[in-house]
């Protein structure tokens, strides 16, 4: 018995079909294989993010302790995000440089009342000549109460190296305390911080 053109049809269509679906399952899984292949061995881009070495560490202190709680390096802008209206911009931070900002936690475990100011912080930036002073800060110099505790945050604006960072806090007890806080952001190539009249 011989079959039909009809019958031949019929039994060829699904290999073409079939064909195709293991082509794009095939295409997929080595989509899928090279995505986790890539990932693993580049890891994922974290470079204008701290790398947090003792942020969130407890550190005992004359009067209790203080914990810088987060660091947070946050890129400047470039003239390209700004649409090239670069002056007048109070506080503006350009490409080639980073705000960084921190949290920190004052803790009085002592009886007496205890100065804190922004003054007392400084911001050192390894292979820069001097510790950098906050630009901003959420406190302005106070009286810590026995028993209080007390959350500030304080802003430091430098140029982006890619070199570590530390936090250093002056003790009212006379020690200068230092915590490592991370990896400052590369700036890019080009800053795009030109500008023509």
């Amino acid at each position: 018995m011989t079959a039909s053109p009809l019958q031949l049809a019929r039994k060829s269509t699904p290999v073409p079909a079939l064909v195709a679906l293991v082509a794009v399952v095939a295409a997929l899984a080595l989509g899928g294989a090279w995505l986790a292949i890539t990932a693993f061995t580049t890891g994922h881009d974290d470079a204008g993010q701290p790398h947090p070495d003792f942020v969130g560490e407890r550190i005992t202190t004359s009067y209790g302790s203080f914990t810088v709680q987060h660091v947070e390096d946050i890129g400047g802008l470039t003239s390209n995000d700004l649409a090239g209206v670069t002056h007048g911009i109070q506080n503006l931070v350009l490409s080639d440089s980073a705000q960084v900002e921190t949290a920190v936690l004052f803790t009085n475990e002592s009886g007496d009342s205890v100065q804190v100011s922004p003054s007392q912080f400084r911001l050192v930036v390894d292979g820069a000549a001097d510790p950098v002073e906050p630009t901003g800060s959420t406190i302005r110099p106070l009286l810590l109460q026995p028993g209080a505790s007390l959350e500030a945050s304080m802003t430091f604006v430098v140029k982006q190296t890619g070199a570590r960072l530390s936090v250093t806090y002056a003790d009212p007890g006379g020690a200068l305390i230092t915590v490592p806080a991370g990896v400052l952001g590369q700036a890019p190539p080009d800053t795009g911080n030109g500008h023509s009249h």
